[in-house]
Parts: C-alpha cells; structure tokens; sequence
C-alpha cells in the first residue's frame, strides 16, 4: 500500500502543473481554462481539489492547453 505522503505529493504536483500552464498560457482563472476545455467550471474546480477524479479525456484536453505534464516534471 502507497504511503499517504507520496499520494498528497502526487496531487500537489497536479495542482502545480495545473497553475504553470495556466501562467504560462495566460489564463487567469480556473473558470476560463475550464471553458477552454469544455468542461463545467464546478466540476474543473472540484477536479483540481480532488485530482483523483480526473478522468484521461479531460487529462488529455488539458495537456492540448497547458503543455504535457511529462514536460513539466522534468
């Protein structure tokens, strides 16, 4: 079993990755990139909180926007 410590690591990455394209796309809000990949902008800011819930599309739409996350944990 995973210790807990590696798991909240796993998200906060995400949520990093997250803000880094949104800087770097010029996006200011988690609203806009949600409309940007079609996505309710409830459910986009519930994903960021709960990144577990993030399904491989919206992964995959994300990635169009922001840039790979393989990119970014280099």
């Amino acid at each position: 079993m995973p210790k807990v410590g590696s798991y909240v690591q796993r998200e906060n990455e995400i949520r990093a990755w997250i803000a880094y394209g949104m800087n770097l796309i010029g996006v200011r809000t988690q609203k806009d990139l949600a409309k940007k990949i079609g996505m309710p902008p409830s459910s986009f800011q519930y994903r960021v909180s709960h990144p577990e819930t993030f399904r491989l599309q919206e992964i995959w739409a994300l990635e169009k926007i922001i840039g790979s996350r393989k990119g970014f944990e280099e």
